[in-house]
């Protein structure tokens, strides 16, 4: 809501048109351009091609549920009313079955995640205020997707939120990258873990997944290479006054 009043202020985004009536469901241009139906089966150059980033995407995945997990835990800790069952291979049976269908009749990439880490900070951080604010962590949950589903065929608050788009997206990516690198500084070991993941990082964001994999592997190989060579010296360290002959004999 503050977007759509400042961002028209300062000339960042035009006024919103208001348009009346329900969205028109594109099926037919879903069906001809974006279905294996309409296009055939891709190449099986694709398929290979393809496979860094399907790792990377399976490594993404599981950081997500990991967040999902952490998100709840904590959100638990504040509202000891409610026990909230959260079983990730579950998850993944679920949203594995959704992704195959949807490749196979409506490929939406947005939509493939087993998170919307945005939509699961304001349930959970809103879930945290108590019963009265919000009954069940479900009840949240459901309601917010009621309420977006229920939006996206109502043509006025598409037109209202069009010109703000991009920065509902921008919004969404920072708490997104907020929340996973608080998970991922909370869930790592060990110092070097987070100087492997920052590395690894800034290597997909510039060169692509399949030169942050090889970063990452290459990095992890002679970082514990190195501490395993570092154990050793203090096993050595440790041994040698023991193993040395008493000076007082």
């Amino acid at each position: 809501m503050l977007a759509l009043i400042v961002g028209p202020l300062v000339g960042e985004v035009p006024w919103p048109n208001i348009e009346w009536g329900f969205t028109t469901l594109a099926f037919g241009e879903l069906f001809n351009n974006w279905t294996i139906f309409g296009l055939g089966m891709p190449p099986l150059e694709m398929f290979v091609i393809g496979l860094p980033a399907v790792i990377s995407t399976y490594i993404i995945l599981f950081g997500d549920v990991i967040q999902a997990k952490c998100l709840l835990e904590d959100a638990g800790k504040k509202r000891p009313d409610e026990y909230i069952d959260f079983d990730a291979n579950r998850s993944n049976m679920i949203f594995g079955a959704r992704n195959v269908l949807m490749g196979i009749f409506g490929p939406t990439i947005t939509l493939c995640g087993p998170l919307a880490a945005a939509m699961q900070v304001v349930v959970c951080e809103r879930f945290k205020l108590g019963p009265k604010t919000m009954g069940s962590i479900n009840s949240g949950a459901i309601s917010y997707r009621y309420g977006t589903a229920v939006g996206y065929f109502l043509l006025p608050i598409v037109s209202l939120v069009k010109p703000v788009l991009g920065i509902a997206l921008a919004a969404t990516l920072l708490i997104q990258g907020f929340v996973s690198f608080r998970v991922g500084v909370t869930k790592s070991r060990t110092v070097n873990d987070l100087g492997i993941a920052g590395v690894m990082a800034a290597v997909i964001a510039v060169k692509g997944a399949a030169w942050g994999l090889a970063a990452g592997a290459i990095l992890c190989f002679f970082v514990n290479l190195s501490r395993s060579k570092e154990h050793e010296s203090e096993i050595a360290a440790e041994l040698e006054p023991s193993m040395a002959p008493d000076a007082s004999k």
